[in-house]
């Protein structure tokens, strides 16, 4: 694409200018070169003059009107000038040889490539999807069968995604099937399903690379200890891996083109029937 950035970390962030800054310093601090936007939609608090800090060390898009997250995160990815793309949610942070590590197993027939993470919470830290897997490139089938059983999700936060995937993948007013919607839930998943409809593989590093800050102002949080929130969070989750079965299904079946082939017959037949009726009805006014 023509510049100097090995990957695009897009930093959406919401009234947190309290924690926005830990983001932002630790995508700064990346082992390869990497182009960092700040994507603020609707900040009432003293975001803006927290991102003024670091003048044109990053690139900051302004909305006036907060859309929801996934408005927020196609904004920047849009924006972003490299051809992998890494979503850092505004209160966590990553080490600074994620981005390196991530791509450096993350091949050409990769869907993405993500590490372990490590959990901070109240309660002290925890890691996060380690050892599912040997680091290094592995068949897809495996991380299919992990995303399709969990409860939640894995994070975006720990991956990382080819730009013109994830913008295909991010679905902000909701999926085209969907009966149940909650805040912030579904598009994250297909961030990482959609992509194995092209690809075979993913890439894994298991080592905890990026850090997750569990407390009450985050969305699984907030659901955790609220069981009606968390049976409708579950119900969006489910929600999107059906939409992802039914795509491969018709993908499978090349039920797809079938049908339009099947519309097309259709249609032309009708518009047989119609030429046909005309030139009755012509007749039936000549006599």
């Amino acid at each position: 694409m023509g510049h100097k950035y090995t990957a695009s970390i897009v930093i959406p962030t919401y009234n947190r200018a309290h924690l926005v800054s830990k983001a932002i310093e630790t995508a700064m601090s990346q082992t390869v070169p990497c182009e960092v936007i700040v994507c603020d939609h609707g900040s009432t608090d003293n975001t803006q003059q927290v991102i003024a800090n670091y003048r044109d060390k990053v690139r900051y898009i302004r909305r006036e009107v907060d859309s929801g997250p996934f408005f927020s995160w196609l904004d920047g990815i849009l924006t972003a000038r490299s051809e992998y793309v890494h979503i850092t949610h505004d209160d966590d942070w990553i080490e600074e040889n994620f981005i390196e590590k991530c791509l450096n197993s993350f091949s050409s027939t990769c869907a993405f490539s993500f590490s372990a993470a490590h959990v901070h919470s109240k309660e002290g830290i925890t890691s996060h999807s380690k050892d599912l897997f040997e680091s290094g490139v592995h068949d897809a089938k495996a991380i299919e069968a992990i995303l399709l059983s969990m409860t939640l999700t894995l994070s975006p936060s720990c991956a990382v995604f080819r730009r013109c995937d994830a913008i295909r993948s991010i679905m902000p007013v909701g999926l085209p099937v969907a009966r149940h919607e909650y805040h912030g839930a579904g598009s994250d998943l297909l961030l990482f399903l959609l992509p194995l409809l092209r690809y075979h593989e993913f890439g894994y590093v298991n080592e905890c690379l990026a850090h997750f800050l569990a407390h009450d102002g985050s969305i699984t949080t907030d659901a955790i200890g609220d069981k009606i929130k968390l049976a409708q969070l579950k119900s969006a989750y489910d929600e999107a891996r059906q939409y992802y079965l039914i795509l491969k299904e018709a993908e499978k079946r090349n039920r797809g083109c079938r049908l339009h082939q099947n519309w097309i017959l259709r249609r032309a037949i009708l518009n047989r029937m119609r030429s046909a009726w005309e030139r009755l009805s012509k007749l039936r006014y000549a006599r």
